[in-house]
């Protein structure tokens, strides 16, 4: 079985095939004309006649769109906004990471609201002391530092994300007591009362 990346972007598609190892076998720059799905669709298909698929991770601004062609419902787009790191003087510096939300079923599937950790409010004067003491749920822009350099949580693997969007995004899509399954990390832990078996490469959480 075989993991497929592919990131969308308004000029190009990028994308790999990894085996279960989180080996690359193979690698692709293609640049799509200004017909991204259509361009993605031919890609995929070509794909599926060399390799057996298990599970494709969709990035860029493109992404939400194929999510017909990967047999799945888009549910949301998640900005995940931080503030560290160089920043150019040329233009406003991209300090956003975009998370994209998909379900199999989209009249079913978990999201638990009230497990949802809460998060001060930004006007605490406009609200009343009883939901000031008890916080905001976040909305689809969330605002989270990413892993420092000399941070506890730091593995050096290069795409690692920070707990605590990773917490965020479990406790509201899957159950206490139930299995998550992630190919593109290695190992199995028990965190916030789930079991996450990582399949992929080490040091990615």
């Amino acid at each position: 079985m075989y993991r497929v990346g592919i990131d969308i972007g308004s000029i190009s598609i990028n994308l790999i095939v990894m085996n279960k190892e989180g080996n690359i076998l193979k690698s692709l720059y293609v640049r799509h004309k200004g017909r991204p799905i259509q361009v993605t669709k031919i890609i995929l298909e070509n794909l599926l006649n060399e390799y057996e698929i298990d599970s494709v991770a969709a990035t860029g601004t493109g992404a939400k769109e194929i999510s017909h062609l990967i047999g799945a419902s888009f549910v949301n787009e998640i900005i995940w906004a931080y503030d560290y790191g160089a920043r150019t003087r040329k233009r406003w510096p991209p300090k956003h990471d975009t998370i994209l939300w998909y379900a199999k079923d989209p009249a079913n599937y978990i999201f638990n609201y009230e497990d949802i950790e809460r998060i001060p409010y930004m006007a605490p004067g406009l609200v009343s002391p009883e939901k000031v003491a008890r916080g905001k749920t976040p909305t689809d822009t969330w605002w989270h530092s990413i892993v420092g350099t000399n941070s506890r949580e730091r593995t050096g693997y290069p795409t690692q994300k920070p707990e605590g969007v990773i917490r965020r995004i479990i406790q509201a899509s899957s159950h206490k007591g139930d299995i998550v399954l992630d190919f593109f990390a290695k190992g199995v832990k028990f965190y916030w009362r789930r079991t996450i078996i990582y399949t992929g490469a080490p040091g990615s959480f």
